[in-house]
């Protein structure tokens, strides 16, 4: 391998994308999870977010559900 080749190798390597902070409260008494701190990984139609949880758990809801933390 040439130098010039080490060096572009090394130019495509990326540094891991951040995860985003988990910035909501989850309000609603739904699935156990009221209270529990979530983010959101997409948003839909009709207000409609996707919904992560701090373990994983993952949820299609309103956004009317959300508070931010």
């Amino acid at each position: 391998m040439t130098d010039a080749q080490a060096a572009g190798a090394t130019s495509q390597q990326r540094a891991p994308a951040a995860i985003p902070s988990i910035a909501y409260v989850y309000r609603w008494d739904r699935q156990g999870r009221k209270g529990q701190r979530c983010r959101v990984f997409a948003r839909g139609t009709m207000n409609s977010v996707g919904l992560e949880f701090e373990d994983g758990f993952r949820m299609v809801s309103s956004g009317n559900a959300l508070r931010r933390a």
